[in-house]
């Protein structure tokens, strides 16, 4: 008897998720009627919105992949990256700040696709409500104390760098207008409760200033808040102009989002070699970062071997950390279009640590 109810459970539970994946197919398809990107990216994300709230966020990361697939590229109206961030945005407002318990939300594998860009989201707005390291660290050790080591490995760095997001997002609700375009107005406490933040490493540290700005450098380049930059496309402006303590952190967003966003390599590598120390390292970490943003397929793979085989990262003797980086980050990060990288396109000495990150991805 009990047998046969656990049988009639499991069909049943089959069932439900045929269904719910014909629902989605059916609601995407509707929203193939619209010509106008933007009308389709809305209707797209509707559907995303209404599985995350009726069925949690395995099954609306599920509708996203599966919307990803389905329609037509740049149906969401960004990258991999960025879109899959405004479904981490949705799990926070939409379901988050209506019962506010971590333990309450499922972390599935799947919101490490495309540079974990759905824990970029629901982090940001998160620390943005509660800008205060008390609850910072409180988050951080939650998703540090879980059993899935995909969730502990993307908490050490992720979570400190969306944190800088939500603490720069905070201070600009405070900034006066009288105050617009002072780079100190916005940057200087949101990067003081980075450097202020007990127990944490110096990398995380970095990597919460990095989020500062990237928020920033992104106000800047839209020409908000006062500030203005040049319209020469494809530069590493205004990083140059910012005190020292700021520049690396900068070089290292302005590169990332200049390759995430199609930049030609070649033209980026020359202006990181104009940098020196770590600004220059900063400079090349954003590129290959920048890169595997929307998940390491086989043509990012192939492009952050050609940057780490770059003659000047090999002269300046970064070329080891370059390909170690790499070697070490196609663990997470992975595409949702192809995921299967290249491990022999490393160097030798590389691809067996490579080779045993692709294998610890799929397993885990």
């Amino acid at each position: 008897m009990a047998v046969a109810a656990v049988a009639v459970g499991i069909t049943l539970l089959v069932a439900r998720e045929r269904i719910e994946r014909v629902y989605v197919h059916l609601e995407l398809s509707h929203c193939l009627i619209y010509l106008n990107t933007d009308a389709r990216s809305e209707c797209a994300f509707g559907v995303i919105r209404t599985v995350l709230v009726t069925q949690g966020v395995s099954a609306a990361m599920d509708a996203f992949i599966t919307t990803y697939r389905m329609l037509p590229a740049g149906s969401l109206g960004a990258d991999c990256h960025n879109a899959v961030h405004r479904v981490g945005d949705m799990a926070y407002f939409n379901v988050y700040m209506n019962d506010p318990d971590l333990s309450n939300l499922a972390y599935p594998e799947t919101t490490l696709i495309c540079g974990a860009g759905f824990f970029h989201g629901f982090f940001e707005h998160m620390i943005q409500d509660r800008p205060n390291p008390t609850y910072l660290l409180k988050v951080w050790k939650y998703f540090s104390s879980q059993p899935e080591s995909y969730l502990k490995n993307m908490v050490t760095i992720s979570c400190f760098h969306a944190a800088g997001h939500g603490l720069i997002r905070a201070q600009t609700e405070l900034v006066q207008r009288r105050e617009f375009g002072n780079l100190a107005s916005f940057v200087d406490t949101p990067v003081a409760t980075c450097n202020s933040l007990p127990g944490i490493t110096d990398q995380q540290k970095y990597a919460c200033i990095t989020g500062v700005m990237s928020i920033f450098v992104q106000m800047y380049t839209s020409h908000t808040y006062g500030f203005f930059v040049s319209n020469v496309p494809d530069t590493l402006d205004p990083c140059g102009t910012f005190p020292a303590k700021l520049r690396a952190p900068c070089y290292n967003m302005r590169s990332l989002g200049l390759m995430q966003h199609g930049s030609d390599y070649m033209h980026i590598m020359r202006l990181c070699t104009e940098l020196r120390g770590d600004e220059f390292t900063s400079c090349i970490d954003g590129m290959v970062e920048g890169v595997s943003t929307n998940g390491w397929t086989s043509q990012a793979f192939s492009t952050a071997v050609k940057i780490c085989s770059e003659p000047e990262v090999k002269k300046r003797e970064y070329a080891i950390q370059c390909y170690g980086d790499i070697s070490k980050g196609i663990r997470f990060d992975y595409s949702i279009v192809d995921p299967t990288p290249r491990c022999p396109d490393l160097p030798e000495d590389y691809r067996a640590a490579c080779e045993q990150n692709q294998r610890v991805r799929t397993t885990e």
